[in-house]
């Protein structure tokens, strides 16, 4: 339900809901049930900071459940899309939009502004701001992600994707713009790894992406983040994946370069004086030479290992 507050999950969530409860008479008060229960629970996330009240379940926080839970009671009698649809009808006037559901860019802003947890007509407008500054290529693909519902067509849930939206727009130096190009190339990556893939609803993990939203200073470092798409082992290698940062990334602090010429030219001094043990020295290069990182690790296989040896012995 909490993905569904903020726009994370597609309609082919709600479909898979309408499946559990059915069509008997008691449906709808299993479903009474079922948000009572996420209500109650939602209501307790800050229980171990105080038993005091709720401190999560404030006005905001309510008036948007309470949005939810409204347009759930139809969910028995309406199709998942249109529950879905009127769902993003009552945001969309939140955050001073016009939803036109026949719209794909209609749509997607309005995803966006759930996903980035924005509530009012301010934050609505700087969500407008950034996708307008899209190109026009970008809006489309970005527009044809975010609206494809896992029903008629193959969609992806990106799961982290509010936390993402929420730490780039908190962070002065990141922002709502380069937060959105950073969701279609995880979009765009993500289809490439999938696109033979027959199930319906691919859910990619995006945390790492997240948490770098949230402590980058530096835009430039943060638009050329590299990193891929790693499928998850067994079953579930065909509908799921997680974003895996690659170790190969741009650095652009004068302080830390400076950092690593003088770590290199000390480790120089140590290595022609024979002053230094080789566990320590594998140690210290691997401090000097962060790239060496790209070359290691539990699933290099043997070719990379030999590169990895030949190069540090060199």
């Amino acid at each position: 339900f909490g993905q569904f507050l903020q726009a994370e999950n597609l309609p082919a969530s709600l479909e898979n809901v309408k499946k559990i409860l059915g069509d008997g008479e008691s449906s709808a008060d299993v479903l009474g049930f079922f948000l009572f229960r996420i209500f109650a629970t939602m209501c307790g996330i800050c229980g171990s900071v105080s038993l005091e009240g709720s401190l999560f379940m404030k006005e905001p926080e309510y008036t948007n459940f309470k949005v939810g839970l409204d347009v759930l009671q139809y969910l028995m009698e309406e199709s998942a899309q249109e529950v879905y649809d009127r769902f993003l009808k009552k945001r969309a006037e939140k955050l001073g939009f016009t939803f036109e559901p026949e719209n794909t860019e209609s749509r997607a802003r309005v995803r966006l502004g759930c996903l980035a947890r924005f509530q009012d007509a301010s934050k609505g407008k700087e969500v407008s701001e950034a996708f307008n500054k899209l190109s026009p290529a970008e809006r489309s693909l970005l527009s044809d992600f975010l609206t494809a519902d896992g029903l008629n067509q193959k969609g992806f849930l990106l799961y982290g994707s509010p936390q993402l939206m929420a730490n780039a727009a908190a962070n002065t130096s990141i922002g709502l713009l380069h937060a959105m190009k950073m969701l279609l190339r995880v979009y765009q990556l993500a289809d490439q790894e999938f696109k033979n893939s027959e199930q319906q609803v691919i859910t990619i993990y995006v945390q790492p992406l997240a948490d770098y939203a949230k402590s980058c200073k530096d835009v430039e470092v943060f638009d050329f983040t590299q990193f891929d798409i790693k499928r998850a082992s067994g079953h579930k290698a065909d509908s799921q994946g997680s974003v895996r940062l690659s170790p190969w990334q741009l650095e652009n602090s004068p302080e830390r370069l400076d950092n690593y010429a003088l770590e290199g030219e000390n480790l120089s001094v140590e290595v022609i004086m024979k002053t230094l043990r080789e566990p320590l020295f594998h140690k210290r290069i691997a401090a000097v030479f962060p790239e060496l990182a790209y070359m290691s690790g539990a699933d290099t296989d043997e070719v990379v290992r030999t590169v990895y040896c030949r190069t540090v012995c060199a």
